[in-house]
């Protein structure tokens, strides 16, 4: 009875492991996807900034990741759309592939430095832009900024403009990171 309860346990460990295998072997096929796109590393001043396009069409879908976050976390988005059209994804100066850039690092320059790498990349506009938490709000500011450039605008669990003080504010009081 306990031989067979252990073969039991060994078998569904077995079935576990497997699935596990399969799961890493198919994320790591996707990502040498990752090197196969028109990558770039344009310099801004001193700094170096990297921004990678894969696929045709018009308009040019750009990707921008949530805070911390890097032009990998859009891998299996990338995969689909370039089917359709041109996607970009960049990492931020501090992040990925991107140097360091200067501080402080605040919406308004990440979205002047994302115009710049765009237009040295030659990527030509209009854009569907698309951001994920804090890649969403600067993508909101892009819009804003330069509307002439954008053809759409896409959120996935977007920071809102005013967050930050919607949580500092009563009834929340919360304090938020600076």
């Amino acid at each position: 009875m306990l031989e067979a309860a252990f073969q039991s346990q060994a078998g569904r460990l077995g079935r576990v492991l497997r699935r596990g295998v399969a799961l890493w072997l198919l994320w790591h096929a996707a990502l040498p996807w990752a090197a196969t796109g028109d990558a770039h590393d344009i310099y801004i001043e001193d700094y170096r900034l990297h921004i990678e396009c894969s696929g045709r069409g018009a308009p040019a879908v750009i990707l921008d990741a949530g805070l911390g976050g890097s032009s990998l976390e859009w891998v299996f988005v990338v995969e689909r759309l370039r089917r359709l059209t041109k996607v970009c994804t960049y990492d931020r100066a501090g992040y990925g592939g991107s140097d360091t850039g200067p501080l402080p690092r605040t919406s308004s320059r990440i979205v002047a430095e994302l115009k710049h790498l765009l237009e040295t990349a030659g990527v030509p506009p209009p854009y569907v832009l698309a951001g994920h938490s804090f890649g969403g709000y600067n993508m909101q500011l892009f819009a804003r900024r330069f509307p002439a450039l954008s053809a759409g605008l896409v959120l996935v669990d977007a920071s809102h403009p005013d967050q930050v003080e919607r949580f500092e504010a009563p009834p929340l009081n919360m304090v938020t990171a600076p």
